[in-house]
C-alpha cells in the first residue's frame, strides 16, 4: 500500500523494536527529504489496523493541512484538531492536531484511551517548551514517535533515538542533490554582537552588524556572481533586513521579494509558485520557509544571517536540497555570506545527537578541516596546499574573522566529502539523462544513451570506478 523505501521499513522496525524494549518516547532522525510524511502515515495506519487512536501533532498550518493531505492520500479518516478549521471531526480515530489550539482550549482528543502520539518537528519538544509538556503529561501511558530531521536540542524527554539512513546516503541515492558552496573571505564581523542565554546571537545586535549598505550591496553582487541565476531562497536576520535586502535587489533589476511570520498564507503560496515558475528570483524571508517547504525548483540557498544554532543551519540549507527532474537540477548552489560554513561544514556532514540536554556550541569555534584559495576562491581540505579546483599553492591558514570585502570563495570541502559529493552528483546526473530519455521518443531507441552521455561527461575511469552506483541508479529509474 504505501510503497516503502528500504530505509524507511527499517525505520519503522527499528521504532517499533525500541518500543517492545519497554522504550515510551522514541526519537526517528530523518534527514530532509528522507520522506517522513510518509513513514508517519504508514505508521498511523498500522495504528489503526490495530484499533489504537493517533494523535498527530504538528506546529504550523501548513505542515497541518499537509499531513491532512497525506492521510487523504492513504484513505485514512480523521479529524483536524486546529482552530475554526473545516474538518473539525473530534469522534475519528486519528486526530492532526495543533499544538497551539491543544494548548490554548487545554482539550486532548483521546487522552481516556492511551493513544499512539506523533510529534512532527520532535527538536521543538523540549522540557521547556510547556506546550509540549502539557500535552504529554496528558498522555502518562501512551507510546510517543518523534520525527525530526535535526534532533539537536535538549532531549531529555525522550528515551530513545532511531536513525535508520545517513543524509549523505540519501544523497548519493538521488534523494538529494549534491551542493556547492560559495562563502565568505571575510565573516560578517560577529566579534562584538552578545551571546544570548539559550547560545544564540542577540538578534538586535546582529540586524546591526549585517545590515550596512555596503553589505547589503555585497549580498546582491555576490548573487549575481555565483546563484547562476537559480530560483533562490534567502535567510535574513529580521523583517526589516529582509525588506533592505529584497530592495536592494529589486533596484539593481533582480525580481525579489519578502515574506515573514506576519505575511497572508496565500501571499506566500503566491511567492512561492512565482519562485517555482520564474516570475521571482529571489525569495527573501525571516525563518518561515526554513521548514514545511517542499519546492524542489529551489536551486540556490544565500544565508545572510549568522547562526550558532546548527538546527536552523541545517533546515535552512535543506529548502534547496530536493532533486526536480522537471528542471534538469542535479546540484544546490549555497552562497553563505554570513560564515556559517565555517562553524557547521556542509550540510552532508555526519553530526550526532543524544538523549539528554545538548551541549552548547562555542560561539568562536570554527570547522578547522576548512581552507580557501586565494586565487580561485575555492575550499578545500587544510592539510593541502594545492588548490584542486585551479592548481594555486595557497599560503599558510591565517583563522581570523575579520570585515574586510573579498569575493566569495568555493568551499570543497575534504577528500572524503568530495568523493562523497561526486556520488551523489553522478547519481543525480543518471536521473537527470534517464527522465530526459524517458520523455524523447527519438532517445528512447538509442540503445544505452544514458550511459554513453554519462562517459561523455566523467570519462571511462570514473564510469568504471562509480559502476555500481551507476547501475543501482538508472535500475531505480526504471522501477
Amino acid at each position: 500500500m504505501f510503497n516503502l523505501r528500504e530505509y524507511q521499513e527499517e525505520g519503522i522496525r527499528l521504532a517499533y523494536s525500541q518500543f517492545n524494549l519497554g522504550k515510551q518516547r522514541v526519537i526517528f532522525w530523518l534527514a530532509t527529504g528522507g520522506g517522513k510524511s510518509r513513514c508517519f502515515t504508514s505508521v498511523t495506519n498500522d495504528m489503526v489496523v490495530l484499533n489504537i487512536p493517533v494523535v498527530i501533532v504538528v506546529r504550523r498550518r501548513d505542515l497541518i493541512e499537509q499531513a491532512s493531505k497525506n492521510l487523504d492520500a492513504f484513505k485514512i479518516k480523521h479529524g483536524v484538531y486546529m482552530s475554526n478549521h473545516r474538518r473539525y471531526r473530534p469522534h475519528e480515530m486519528v486526530q492532526v492536531c495543533s499544538i497551539d489550539t491543544l494548548d490554548a482550549r487545554s482539550v486532548y482528543p483521546h487522552s481516556d484511551k492511551a493513544p499512539f502520539l506523533i510529534i512532527d518537528e520532535m527538536q521543538d519538544c523540549t522540557p521547556r517548551g510547556k506546550k509540549y509538556t502539557r500535552f504529554l503529561d496528558a498522555y502518562p501511558n501512551s507510546r510517543c514517535l518523534g520525527f525530526s530531521a535535526t534532533p539537536f536540542s535538549d532531549n531529555s524527554l525522550f528515551d530513545a533515538i532511531i536513525k535508520p539512513i545517513e543524509a549523505h546516503e540519501l544523497m548519493e541515492k538521488g534523494n538529494l542533490v549534491p551542493v556547492k558552496m560559495f562563502t565568505p573571505e571575510g565573516q560578517i564581523d560577529t566579534s562584538d554582537v552578545k551571546i544570548k542565554r539559550n547560545g544564540l546571537f542577540d538578534e538586535k545586535e546582529l540586524f546591526q552588524a549585517s545590515s550596512g549598505q555596503e553589505i547589503i550591496g555585497d549580498f546582491v553582487r555576490d548573487w549575481r556572481l555565483y546563484s547562476q541565476e537559480r530560483p533562490t531562497v534567502l535567510f535574513a536576520v529580521n523583517v526589516e533586513h529582509s525588506k533592505m535586502i529584497a530592495e536592494a535587489f529589486n533596484e539593481a533589476g533582480i525580481r525579489a521579494c519578502h515574506a515573514d511570520a506576519n505575511t497572508p498564507r496565500e501571499e506566500r503560496e503566491k511567492a512561492l509558485k512565482g519562485l517555482a515558475n520564474g516570475k521571482i528570483q529571489v525569495l527573501c524571508n525571516v525563518n518561515i520557509f526554513s521548514t514545511g517547504v517542499d519546492v524542489p525548483e529551489i536551486a540556490c540557498i544565500q544565508v545572510c544571517r549568522p547562526t550558532q544554532s546548527l538546527i536552523w543551519y541545517i533546515q535552512a540549507l535543506g529548502r534547496g536540497l530536493r532533486p526536480s527532474l522537471e528542471t534538469g537540477k542535479t546540484n544546490c548552489i549555497i552562497i553563505d555570506n554570513a560564515g556559517n560554513t565555517f562553524r557547521f561544514g556542509n550540510p552532508y556532514r555526519v553530526h550526532t545527537a543524544k538523549l539528554g540536554k545538548a551541549e552548547r556550541h562555542d560561539p568562536d569555534e570554527e570547522d578547522l578541516t576548512i581552507r580557501q584559495c586565494k586565487l580561485c576562491h575555492f575550499i578545500f581540505d587544510v592539510g593541502e596546499k594545492i588548490c584542486p579546483e585551479c592548481g594555486h599553492t595557497n599560503p599558510p591558514v591565517e583563522r581570523k574573522i575579520k570585515t574586510a570585502e573579498g569575493e566569495l570563495i568555493e568551499y570543497d570541502m575534504t577528500p572524503e566529502e568530495r568523493e562523497m559529493m561526486d556520488r551523489g552528483l553522478i547519481v543525480a546526473d543518471c536521473h537527470k539523462l534517464k527522465h530526459v530519455a524517458n520523455r524523447t521518443e527519438k532517445i528512447k531507441k538509442k540503445k544505452n544513451w544514458t550511459l554513453y552521455r554519462l562517459k561523455d561527461k566523467y570519462g571511462s575511469d570514473k564510469m568504471e570506478q562509480y559502476s555500481n552506483i551507476i547501475l543501482e541508479a538508472l535500475s531505480d529509474m526504471e522501477d
